[in-house]
């Protein structure tokens, strides 16, 4: 059992408060920004990431594939916003100007995002690999492609995602 000394509870509260509070100012943490022409792309291109494998697409026996892809801002509070954006690159095809791209995001200090089918979201149907540019560091977490049966189970791979940092 933890034991803490009267000052490092209270230190320990405060940082609960703030967080707490932080949490509750960044409900909209997830913020649409400004969706960018056609062929034109959003001034995020700081930091790029990929992911080599990513489906929205049907499967044998009334299955559907889908993504998860699941991140962060890691700034601190009071840090800087990051704004990024998804293009998704049609499988063994070389990236082009008119991919598909989900309309960018800004995202708070501490928040995170959970998108249980990224490719959904772009609009995006089959295979692709994912490009994600942003505008500041981002902790992605998780990929992985999932078989969505109608019965509920799920099963499927998790993939890494590449930072050309």
């Amino acid at each position: 059992m933890m034991i803490l000394s009267r000052r490092r509870a209270n230190a320990l509260g405060a940082l609960a408060a703030s967080l707490l509070s932080a949490s509750a100012s960044t409900a909209g943490a997830l913020a649409p920004a400004a969706a960018p022409a056609l062929g034109a792309t959003a001034n995020v291109a700081t930091h790029g990431y990929y992911v080599p494998a990513a489906a929205h697409s049907t499967g044998a026996y009334n299955s559907f594939w889908k993504t998860l892809l699941q991140g962060g801002n890691p700034a601190p509070l009071g840090g800087p916003m990051v704004t990024f954006e998804i293009l998704a690159h049609p499988r063994g095809a070389p990236a082009q100007p008119t991919d598909p791209r989900m309309n960018p995001y800004s995202l708070h200090p501490q928040a995170t995002f959970d998108f249980p089918d990224i490719l959904g979201m772009v609009p995006y149907t089959g295979a692709a690999w994912l490009e994600i540019r942003s505008d500041g560091q981002l902790d992605l977490e998780t990929s992985s492609t999932y078989n969505a049966s109608p019965n509920g189970e799920q099963q499927g791979s998790s993939y890494p995602i590449f930072n050309t940092d």
